[in-house]
């Protein structure tokens, strides 16, 4: 596949500016804008509890359970985990999923939650019944309460300092979301694994045997190309274990001493790629390299 064009010296002088303008502010991601976040006014919203920490917010990632009643006190949903990760214990997953398969509603009630709240919120019946819910009475009138229990909330994405370009290293460019976007530098992939920090987070720090949760976007150092991305998922959030067996060609390893909230730039030459196959040497040649960038939301 043909590489991208190279830039020209107009564009690149103004990447450069922007870069500059930029190393030494601070990211701050939506879940950490807690004084400036907006309950919703579409629904009658109830929280109780003191909260701590992140907000829950459209692109955010949060560990809680859900129950749903309609209005004669009868159970449609029980009290239960949304996301349920392997051990079959609630897991962490993205609020995004719920508004793309038709559950917004859940949302919007949640929104600007922090960990240890409960929140109620009086949806109507009808636009229950539109999610292709069930209720057991068929009926569209009145409304069904929903009371979501917040367990944990994690940072939406990087934040922290945005750290000084290195040379060799891709740069990345991050979209309101938190997403990123990122550039490939000129010349052949790197057949030595590199790594560094784009953005220094404020969090605890990184220790080798936590786990971990994590935004990962794996590119081609060749084509620019995306190979996966948690982002684009709508499962369990991304929880991996520090160390060598993280079965991400230890990309782990590079985030130990790492602060929560921070942003890594790993590159993984195609031969190793190749050594210790894992399903990327499908896609990342030889003589290419696989590139992660990797949001540390958390790590317990």
């Amino acid at each position: 596949m043909a590489k991208l064009p190279t830039r020209t010296l107009a564009t690149l002088a103004s990447v450069m500016v922007v870069t500059s303008a930029l190393t030494g502010c601070a990211t701050i991601a939506t879940s950490d804008q807690v004084s400036s976040c907006e309950p919703t006014q579409k629904y009658a919203v109830e929280r109780q509890g003191t909260g701590t920490g992140p907000v829950i917010t459209d692109n955010g990632i949060a560990t809680f359970t859900l129950q749903v009643v309609d209005d004669k006190g009868e159970v449609i949903v029980p009290q239960g985990p949304v996301y349920v990760g392997s051990d079959m214990q609630p897991a962490p997953g993205p609020v995004k999923a719920l508004n793309d398969n038709g559950y917004g509603f859940i949302t919007d009630i949640m929104r600007c939650a922090q960990a240890g709240q409960t929140v109620t919120g009086k949806v109507p019946v009808a636009e229950f019944v539109a999610s292709q819910a069930q209720l057991p009475n068929n009926s569209a009138e009145g409304d069904v309460t929903i009371t979501v229990e917040i367990d944990k909330v994690y940072h939406s994405s990087a934040s922290g300092r945005v750290q000084p370009p290195q040379s060799g290293i891709p740069a990345v460019v991050t979209a309101p979301n938190g997403e990123p976007g990122v550039t490939m530098p000129d010349g052949p992939a790197p057949t030595e694994r590199k790594s560094a920090t784009t953005i220094a987070g404020f969090g605890s720090t990184v220790e080798r045997g936590q786990v971990v949760t994590l935004q990962v976007t794996a590119l081609s150092w060749q084509t620019g190309r995306v190979v996966t991305s948690t982002w684009q998922m709508s499962g369990p959030a991304m929880q991996v274990p520090v160390g060598p067996d993280d079965q991400l060609y230890g990309i782990t390893e590079d985030l130990v001493g790492e602060r929560v909230g921070s942003q890594r730039v790993i590159i993984v030459p195609g031969e190793a790629i190749h050594a210790n196959p894992m399903g990327f040497e499908r896609v990342i040649k030889p003589d290419d390299a696989a590139v992660f960038v990797v949001d540390v939301l958390g790590a317990e």
